[in-house]
């Protein structure tokens, strides 16, 4: 009795101790030498179970039931080699059958033609950025269009941790960006699904430049700026996505070659000659996104304030503070949006949230050159409200006054257009400022913005039906886990467990 408890506690004990060893391989390969020492218990173990039962096994060689199991194990062995070479074929060749109701393992058409703008001989880099655990989340979308165009995509994947330099070079701010290379130019984008990627590649594909002038000599936000107040970070995302930026002075007129025109925060008057010009280039179809803040002194803007009452929106000079902002570990005077148009293209896709510091608000008025949309805004009273009384937000004792102040909700951000011209006006230059360069959906709304006004959408959404969830990503571990549970340890568990009710019956 004793030698067979021992014999079965040494078997478990050495089973036990490999599968742990082979596990921690896979988790935490940096403790080598304590894998090294388990396994070797575990080989022990089962060194002793074999003394234990020597005669037993001895005798259990030389049956007919070992010589039947070993031709089963055969059997079996040549069968799964077969499936294995087929398996290695399909992975090298990339064939992949997609069973998925939405076909969300398939690229859909647009994706398809994008890469048909690939010129025969050229080569495109796929660059991305991640950490490595992250990396599968990733490799699964890239490999689809890497499957495609075989000879013509290379695909690399760069670890943010420790290729610090690369990343810092390709000035990479968030894991998960994706640098796309082709023609000794690239663009990145995050490379968050479908949409993003075959977007970038139609930009990069696509030999004409849209250009964007930015207006000069009313103290605007510079865009050559680098302190926490100046622009030069959102330059750098505009030139990225495919844009050329050049100044623009207007009382000279506006160039033949502008596809739109930004007015940065101007804080000089404009001429009547400057607003003539402007007005005549937004009746030929002209694209205009202006931002303008608070002034605590005062407007000094009346001319470009009345051009935007022409077009049916009112620039209000009060600030918004809202009492959730704190909760949300912000200011009052730095409003969180969380709730966007989701009927709008520019805002349809936006799910993280966005920060608007130091921001007035708009109302419309009865004219109707523009159809207009609120694409964001603040919180309901009484979360939120516009405050007239500057000098009691300078002393930090601002509360609502009934008869002087705004209740919220109070727009922030709108959009207009006609047949012919496009405008959206935000109520907070800051929120693109270099001191936010971190908080990427402000960025990211700005370039939907930009695109929505020149008629750049690319694409707004992809052939195929909205999933009704979201797709599970798992790490590499995590897959490498799942896969030695399921391919081995649990048909081990069973293989025992079927030797054992076997043996009991041959007893019974």
């Amino acid at each position: 009795m004793v030698k067979q408890w021992s014999a079965i506690l040494s078997i478990f004990a050495g089973i036990s101790f490999i599968m742990i060893a082979s596990i921690m391989l896979i988790v935490a390969p940096e403790y080598l030498q304590f894998i090294y020492g388990v396994f070797g218990v575990g080989i022990l173990s089962l060194l002793i179970f074999i003394i234990i039962l020597r005669r037993e096994m001895k005798s259990f060689i030389q049956s007919n039931f070992f010589k039947q199991l070993v031709n089963s194990f055969l059997t079996i062995f040549l069968v799964g080699c077969i499936f294995s070479l087929l398996n290695f074929i399909v992975y090298k060749k990339d064939y992949t059958l997609d069973f998925t109701k939405n076909k969300i393992h398939t690229l859909s058409q647009q994706s398809l033609e994008a890469l048909k703008l690939i010129e025969p001989g050229e080569k495109i880099i796929f660059r991305l950025f991640s950490k490595r655990d992250e990396w599968g989340r990733y490799r699964e979308l890239l490999k689809l269009y890497k499957a495609r165009k075989r000879d013509e995509i290379d695909l690399r994947f760069v670890d943010v941790e420790t290729e610090p330099a690369l990343t810092e070079l390709y000035k990479i701010k968030e894991s998960g960006t994706l640098v796309v290379e082709y023609k000794k130019t690239k663009f990145s984008t995050f490379a968050k699904d479908e949409l993003a990627v075959t977007n970038i590649l139609l930009k990069i594909l696509n030999p004409k430049k849209t250009t964007l002038y930015y207006t000069v000599g009313h103290n605007e936000i510079s865009f050559m700026d680098k302190n926490l107040l100046g622009a030069n970070y959102l330059r750098e995302k505009i030139l990225s996505s495919n844009y050329l930026l050049k100044p623009l002075e207007l009382q000279n007129g506006v160039p033949k070659d502008c596809n739109g025109i930004i007015i940065m925060n101007p804080q000089i008057e404009f001429l009547e000659q400057e607003i003539k010009n402007l007005k005549s280039y937004l009746a030929k179809g002209g694209a205009l996104v202006f931002l303008i803040s608070p002034q605590f002194n005062g407007l000094l803007i009346d001319n470009f304030l009345t051009f935007i009452r022409e077009l049916g929106v009112t620039f209000n000079n009060a600030l918004i503070l809202d009492r959730l902002a704190s909760k949300q570990g912000s200011q009052p005077s730095i409003p969180v949006v969380q709730s966007y148009n989701l009927e709008h293209p520019v805002t349809k896709k936006m799910e993280n949230r966005t920060l608007f510091p130091v921001s007035g608000f708009f109302s419309f008025n009865e004219n109707k050159k523009f159809s207009w949309d609120i694409l964001i805004k603040s919180t309901p009273f009484p979360a939120s409200w516009g405050e007239v009384n500057f000098d009691e937000v300078k002393e930090g004792k601002a509360n609502f006054n009934e008869q002087t102040d705004y209740k919220g909700p109070l727009n922030i951000m709108v959009a207009g257009a006609n047949e012919d011209s496009r405008v959206i006006g935000i109520s907070s230059s800051q929120f693109i400022a270099n001191q936010f360069q971190g908080q990427t959906p402000n960025f990211n709304l700005f370039l939907n913005a930009l695109n929505w006004v020149v008629k750049d959408e690319a694409l707004i959404s992809l052939d195929r039906p909205k999933l009704s969830g979201e797709i599970v990503y798992i790490s590499d571990i995590q897959a490498s886990l799942v896969f030695y549970f399921s391919v081995l340890f649990f048909p081990f568990v069973f293989f025992i467990a079927g030797i054992f009710v076997y043996r009991r019956k041959l007893r019974l």
